[in-house]
């Protein structure tokens, strides 16, 4: 995938490299768009508890992943 390799591209850096990493992962496998996959991403490794969102599918997979 091309947002992968672009994370291995030397001259860029990323100040959350492994969110980003996540946040591909989970834009991958679910019918999030990249924006909700790094919310998601995000979220999750600072461990929120909880997640405020109207977007009933995002804060289904928040949910899904507790």
């Amino acid at each position: 995938m091309i947002l992968r390799n672009l994370l291995e591209v030397k001259f860029l850096i990323f100040a959350e490299h492994g969110i980003f990493e996540r946040a591909i992962d989970i834009y991958q496998k679910t019918n999030l768009d990249l924006e909700d996959s790094y919310n998601l991403a995000y979220a999750k490794s600072n461990k929120a508890t909880e997640f405020k969102t109207f977007d009933k599918i995002l804060l289904k997979k928040f949910n899904e992943t507790k």
